[in-house]
């Protein structure tokens, strides 16, 4: 998400990225142009910079505004679709959008040990945003299987 408005208040996508739990193919993963100009790119949480989405809106890679993500999140989910991430209900509030089948990592462990902290989620993205980047879907991704099967965690080290 990215601040918008005066106060930075508002939010808006910029990035969106849909992964299949169980095969970790990538299914979409693209920037979002906002329709409201940004005033806080939050490059240490997204990875995005100003500079990184105008070449994407320059070479016809980025999605024009929350209608297009909207309409290319909904070619990869359906109805039957199992929706499964870290604070989804916020990612799903800033597309306007519900789903009735999530699986939310924020809710089932909140402080689950050696899981990326929200203050350090910049370290998934390195050098800054990457369009194959799907590394930290699969990160959330193994906090999910760590609640449903605690009895073999899953290695974070790596």
């Amino acid at each position: 998400m990215a601040g918008t408005g005066p106060s930075r208040a508002r939010e808006e996508v910029i990035v969106l990225s849909a992964i299949d739990f169980f095969t970790g193919a990538t299914l979409l993963h693209t920037l979002v142009c906002p329709a409201r100009p940004v005033t806080d790119w939050r490059t240490a949480i997204t990875g995005v910079t100003a500079r990184a989405m105008a070449a994407a809106v320059a070479r016809g890679e980025a999605l024009a505004g929350r209608e297009a993500a909207v309409a290319a999140l909904w070619t990869v989910v359906d109805s039957e679709t199992i929706v499964v991430g870290h604070a989804v209900w916020h990612d799903l509030r800033a597309l306007g959008v519900s789903c009735a089948r999530v699986v939310d990592s924020a809710v089932l462990t909140a402080e689950a040990a050696g899981v990326v902290a929200e203050g350090e989620r910049a370290d998934v993205y390195g050098d800054g945003w990457d369009d194959d980047d799907g590394d930290e879907v699969l990160r959330w991704e193994d906090v999910v299987d760590w609640d449903m099967w605690p009895k073999s965690p899953p290695d974070w080290s790596d």
